[in-house]
């Protein structure tokens, strides 16, 4: 099993809050309740400044 976590932030790297999230569902359903879009993660290695390595999740749960 992986070491992945999830971590919720802002573009400019500041944390929305301190918890780590064990899965990206878990994540993305947190930001979700706050009124946010959550942006995944299109690739293994990212960089927040370049849009291809991002996709807005709009699907409602």
């Amino acid at each position: 099993m992986g070491s992945d976590r999830w971590l919720l932030e802002f573009e400019d790297g500041t944390r929305v809050n301190q918890q780590v999230y064990q899965t990206e569902k878990t994540a993305a359903s947190e930001i979700k309740l706050r009124s946010y879009v959550p942006l995944l993660a299109t690739v293994r290695i990212t960089d927040k400044m370049v849009a291809e390595h991002w996709t807005a999740d709009l699907k409602q749960e």
